[in-house]
């Protein structure tokens, strides 16, 4: 199979994200994100490959930070990105470096790590976020406030999926690291939320065997 369209990031990809009101009979709306090593977030043609615009995140030292995940609003008016213990909000419609930080980790408090995955609920004003330090955060969409901090993966966490219901959250994770005498691996878990309530267990896949890979966890519902 060969690619229809290529385009040449800098680095190592991080993350990419479709928009989500996207249709193939309204051109305008055929275009993604992606975020790479050292770079900006780039937004691409789908049907040209062209680069339609960039939004760039720096950090205190005004130098310029690489997004590690990327997620549209379902409405499509804003892209969410997350860092080191930060996710930084951008309109849509207005590229450049303008755009509102939202820390996560504040005094000691809060989640901390990398964002790794952010995700909307279809029916509820929140979002999730993924962290590789084990933790998976929920805050309201319009302000960014902390909802609940749900805990149970043993490694760190890399994917977040809602239901189309929004009634439960599926989080996707890496393997615990295992005793030194072994090299190191990691294996796909997918962790079961429902509402604000504590985590139950959901393995996948549904048997004693693991998927070894350092790679990310996703599904789809």
């Amino acid at each position: 199979m060969s690619p229809v369209l290529r385009m040449a990031e800098g680095d190592t990809i991080y993350d990419y994200c479709w928009f989500p009101l996207m249709s193939s009979a309204d051109p305008p709306t055929c275009f993604f994100a992606s975020s790479s090593r050292d770079n900006p977030v780039h937004v691409w043609d789908a049907f040209r490959g062209d680069l339609r615009a960039t939004f760039r995140s720096y950090n205190h030292l005004d130098e310029l930070a690489a997004a590690h995940s990327l997620c549209f609003t379902p409405d499509g008016s804003q892209l969410f990105c997350g860092f080191d213990k930060t996710v930084r909000v951008f309109d849509t419609e207005r590229p450049g470096r303008m755009c509102e930080n939202r820390p996560t980790f504040v005094k000691k408090q809060g989640q901390s790590g990398i964002i790794s995955c952010i995700a909307f609920s279809p029916a509820q004003p929140l979002y999730a976020c993924t962290s590789y330090a084990r933790t998976v955060g929920l805050y309201s969409r319009a302000e960014g406030a902390p909802l609940a901090m749900l805990q149970g993966h043993r490694g760190g966490v890399t994917h977040a999926l809602f239901s189309p219901d929004g009634a439960r959250l599926f989080t996707g994770g890496r393997k615990a690291p295992p005793p030194r005498r072994t090299p190191r691996s990691c294996a796909g878990t997918f962790g079961s939320r429902t509402g604000f309530c504590s985590p139950c267990a959901a393995r996948w896949p549904p048997t004693s065997a693991s998927t070894s890979t350092s790679s990310r966890v996703a599904g789809s519902c």
